[in-house]
């Protein structure tokens, strides 16, 4: 069964196509609607649903903008566009869109119906094609990975690669800039139940890591000439990526198979060629670790590289915390950390755990000195690190210690006003309140809450009553015809230009324009 979702700001129109379609003939068993885009994007999260028919006029958001959002998220979703405006532009702007149909208002019951069992058929040739191409896949997936594992138990014993290979790097998939590790898995074969099928224990290991590695482009997971479980890792930047993404595969197999396996980490290297010497380190620690082999088990030098560290981080932690309203001491203790994160080249979860750290710190002592907090801030800043890299959750941090000493209220007044003088000098451009945030470099939310803080209402408002303005001025000075004087103001359709003019005045264009006129 498919999913539909239908998008207007028309309750009865709306409901009417939800009653009088026949979903359950046409194979739809879900059916959902939205008033307005911002909550058809929500449900399209929550739900994927397969179709979507919307509407072009609508308030907030209009529907090429939500066509244009749904094609960036959900690529495969067939869109139908019912509207009441017959417009060329709208046609062309659709058909570059990716969208399927364009039907305008109102429609019959039949046609509609038509239309969509037309997508339904598309949908289920694509899902037919893709079956097909699933088990060409797997038996095509067979073979490569027989001559993948054989080209690699030659490359990291040191040997050429064999003639039949199809051309290491391209099978790979491997670019040559990109830094190695090599990493033996080490799985107990006298541990409980999986005594008597050690196989099957190692061929399920070996499809977890294929699915969460090789299937990403960022590494190759073979057994080697001594049946051990071999990954080359690649993809990584940082000196302590690998133990964290070979903790959560320890974890994975914990809850899945209730084995803790032994994980063997060699060094990293430049390129192929330096990689037998990283797998040879992973074969001495497999022979020098205990002898349980249980855990991941690194070489000194990168055990020593973090504990260095770690003694510059508490160090400087100590620091942030006692330097209390000292803005100027925060920030070099935080510069001197943000230096010695990249110099130590961290991994970027481990860039945040520690900006976060600090940020408690600093917060909580604040606190406790002004008895004044930042609402909302700081669940701000926690969201935010979440989605950074290593450079950005640096930055990000730094600005959330300005905020914390009532640097920030300076700062939000002058992006304001950017944000004030870049709308003016725009109001015949698509203008949104994304788009004038990434301009200034911080997320939409912040931005909105910000610029209502500072100004007493939305950026969205802002917009359009500048809009208006400019409108009612051009209406009453200049003899300009109401399509012109929509395009510059920031309007590509005149209806609904005269729609939101009437909304906010009481009264459509040509309307105002006489009542301005008259003696």
């Amino acid at each position: 069964m498919y999913k539909a979702l239908i998008v207007d700001d028309e309750r009865m129109i709306r409901e009417g196509i939800r009653h009088m379609i026949p979903w359950e003939d046409l194979r739809v068993g879900g059916i959902f609607t939205a008033n307005s885009g911002e909550n058809a994007l929500m449900v399209m999260d929550e739900h994927e649903p397969d179709i979507m028919l919307t509407d072009i006029c609508m308030s907030e958001m209009d529907g090429l903008s939500l066509i244009e959002r749904v094609n960036e998220r959900y690529p495969r979703t067939r869109i139908i566009v019912l509207t009441g405006y017959e417009h060329f532009e709208y046609v062309q702007r659709c058909c570059r869109m990716n969208v399927q149909d364009f039907i305008l208002k109102p429609t019959d019951e039949d046609i509609l119906t038509a239309v969509i069992r037309d997508q339904i058929l598309e949908l289920d040739k694509q899902r037919g094609i893709e079956q097909r191409h699933k088990v060409m896949r797997r038996a095509q997936g067979a073979a490569e990975q027989i001559r993948m594992e054989k080209a690699m138990r030659a490359l990291v014993h040191g040997r050429s690669v064999p003639e039949d290979g199809s051309g290491l790097p391209e099978e790979l998939q491997y670019r040559g800039n990109q830094p190695l590790q090599a990493i033996i898995i080490l799985l107990p074969e006298q541990d409980g139940h999986w005594r008597e099928h050690f196989g099957l224990l190692t061929m399920s290991v070996k499809n977890i890591c294929i699915e969460l590695f090789d299937s990403k482009l960022e590494g190759v997971t073979f057994e080697d000439e001594h049946g051990q479980l071999v990954l080359i890792l690649y993809g990584g930047d940082t000196a302590n990526d690998a133990a964290e993404r070979m903790e959560k595969l320890r974890g994975m197999l914990n809850d899945e198979f209730s084995i803790d396996p032994g994980i063997m980490i060699g060094h990293m290297v430049a390129g192929l060629k330096q990689l037998p010497e990283s797998y040879g380190e992973a074969q001495s620690l497999l022979l020098l670790s205990s002898a349980d082999k249980k855990g991941i088990v690194e070489s000194n030098s990168a055990k020593q590289r973090l504990h260095i560290f770690d003694e510059i981080f508490q160090e400087l932690k100590c620091i942030i915390t006692s330097a209390g309203t000292d803005m100027d001491q925060i920030i070099r203790a935080f510069t001197t950390f943000s230096d010695s994160a990249q110099s130590h080249n961290l991994s970027v979860s481990t860039v945040r755990r520690c900006c976060f750290e600090l940020a408690c710190s600093a917060y909580y002592h604040h606190i406790g000195s002004t008895g004044e907090g930042i609402n909302g801030e700081f669940a701000a800043l926690l969201s935010s690190l979440a989605l950074c890299g290593s450079e950005e959750a640096c930055r990000v941090t730094l600005n959330f210690f300005s905020r914390l000493q009532g640097v920030q209220r300076v700062q939000s007044h002058e992006m304001v006003q950017i944000a004030k003088k870049y709308i003016l000098e725009n109001l015949a451009e698509e203008l949104s309140v994304s788009n004038i945030a990434a301009m200034q470099y911080v997320t939409p939310n912040y931005f909105s809450r910000l610029f209502k803080q500072v100004t007493g209402e939305g950026c969205n408002e802002y917009i359009v009553r500048k809009r208006m303005e400019q409108a009612k001025s051009l209406l009453t000075s200049k003899d300009l015809k109401i399509g012109v004087i929509a395009g510059m103001v920031g309007y590509r359709d005149i209806n609904y230009f005269s729609l939101a003019f009437k909304k906010n005045t009481g009264c459509s264009p040509t309307a105002y324009r006489e009542a301005a006129q008259r003696p």
